[in-house]
Order: structure tokens, then sequence, then C-alpha cells
């Protein structure tokens, strides 16, 4: 009886599997909570060094993708070379950038002074709208007027567009390491892998990975631009300041996926509300 109770309290303590189940499930979502904070405590805490790199890769890719298109094209049974493809794609990316950075240089220090302005249109319209409806006495909607801080979020866009201007040259540093990487690549890559076949495999899958990146990018920049464009026509037609900033404001939040579509869809309507502090400006 003795040996079967202590076999009883043995079979009792031991682990099941079940707990050792719970315990691994438990492991792995708090190391996924813990890499999760980490990630984004580097992607935030970092963001002045993340944000060149990642301007650096997009515009390599794209300068990629320009130079192919250029490779394309033939005149007089003649294509251009690579590195003549390479070139004119550099030159026409550098013409669009230097357009771009014009357009922020010569808006941002007059957008970021009319800030003031939006916070306090925005601010009557919430009085008129409320007084209209019959709420003007309520002390409650006054003090949500005075919490909006348009002005500060209109002032930290043109900041943070001012700064990529201050990161320009370290833009273009970080590109030329790209390419430089990209000319000794197929050398590194037969060093890495000897065996024929795997060497094949891993230079195949790499290039439809570019391949769909290149055409996501492409696809993006195609719609931005047709938004932006859309955009500027609209803020030009009733009137809106800085029409052409804000179209480009338009342009580079369309590469954020769902959120960037939605915030060119209503920013037309937002400034224009904003400017005249009227709904019924914004909503004709």
């Amino acid at each position: 009886m003795m040996q079967a109770s202590d076999t009883d309290e043995a079979e009792g303590t031991a682990p099941s599997a079940s707990d050792d189940l719970t315990l691994a499930t438990a492991m792995v979502w708090t190391s996924l909570f813990a890499g999760i904070w980490i990630l984004g405590s580097i992607l935030i805490n970092g963001r002045e060094f993340m944000i060149p790199i990642a301007v650096a890769i997009f515009l390599w890719q794209l300068i990629n993708g320009v130079a192919r298109l250029y490779g394309r094209i033939t005149l007089a049974g003649q294509s251009p070379g690579k590195g003549l493809s390479l070139l004119a794609a550099i030159v026409t990316i550098v013409l669009c950038c230097w357009f771009l950075v014009d357009i922020v240089a010569s808006n941002v220090a007059s957008v970021s002074t009319a800030a003031p302005g939006y916070e306090e249109n925005l601010r009557k319209l919430v009085r008129n709208t409320f007084g209209e409806a019959g709420f003007a006495r309520i002390p409650s909607l006054e003090q949500i007027a005075e919490r909006i801080d348009i002005g500060s979020a209109i002032t930290s866009l043109s900041s943070t567009l001012g700064g990529l201007l201050g990161n320009i040259g370290l833009v273009a540093l970080y590109v030329s390491f790209l390419f430089a990487e990209q000319s000794t690549f197929d050398r590194k890559l037969d060093s890495l892998f000897t065996d024929r076949r795997k060497r094949e495999w891993v230079s195949s899958m790499l290039t439809e990975i570019e391949f769909r990146i290149e055409r996501y990018l492409w696809l993006k920049t195609v719609v931005s631009f047709l938004t932006a464009a859309l955009c500027y026509i609209v803020l030009l037609l009733v009137g809106v300041d800085y029409s052409i900033f804000w179209a480009l404001v338009v342009f580079l939040f369309n590469y954020i996926p769902n959120i960037g579509s939605l915030f060119a869809v209503l920013l037309p309507s937002i400034l224009t509300v904003l400017q005249f502090a009227s709904v019924t400006a914004g909503i004709g």
C-alpha cells in the first residue's frame, strides 16, 4: 500500500505533456511580444538612422528599375548598354529628387507659419457648428476645441519633410554603398554557394523577389503620381494654399498601404475646411 501511495504521489507531481505544451506556448508568445517591443523601440528611437536607410533602399531599387526600363529601349536597332542605362536612370532620379526637394524647401517654412491659422480656423469651425446646433454654452465643447492641436501636427509633418533635406548627403552615401555591393554581389554569391544547383536556385529566388518588389514599387509610384496630380488639380481649383506641397505629401503617403490611400482621399477636403473654416467649402 505504501509503495502504491508513493507511486501515485510521483505520478501526481510529474509534469504532463499538456503542461509542457502550455509552457512552450507561453514562452513563444512572450518571445514574440518581446521581439515586437524591441523592434518597435529600435524603429522609434532609431528613426533618424532608419529613415535614410529606407529611403536609400527605395531609391536604389527605383534606379535599378528605371535602368532596366531604359535598357529595353531600342533606337535604330541599338539598345543602350547597361552602364549607359544606369547613368541615365541616375540622372532621371536625381532630377526628380531635386524637383521634390525644391518643393519642400520652398514651402516647408510657409506651411509651418500657417499652421496656427489652420488651428484657429478649426476651433472657430467647432464653435460655429455646435453653436448652430444649439450647444454653444456647453463648456466641454470649447475644451475639445482647445485640445485639438492641428497646428502642432502640421508643424511636425513639415519638420519631418524638412529633416529629410538634411539627410540628402547621407542617403546618397547609402545609395552609393548599395551600388558598390551590387557590382560584386554575383561574385559573392558564387563564393557562398559552390554547388551550381543551389546557386542557381538562390539566384532565381532573389531575382523573383526583386521582380515582385520592383513591380510593386512601379505600381505604387504610378498610382501615387496620378492621385497626387488629381489632388493638386482639386486643391488648385478650390484655392487651397500650398497646393503643390500638399500634393507632394499625398504622393509620399500613398506608399503606406491602406492608411496612405485613405489619407490621400481625405486630405483635400480637410485642408479646404481648415483654410476656409467651413464644412460646405470642403464638401463643395
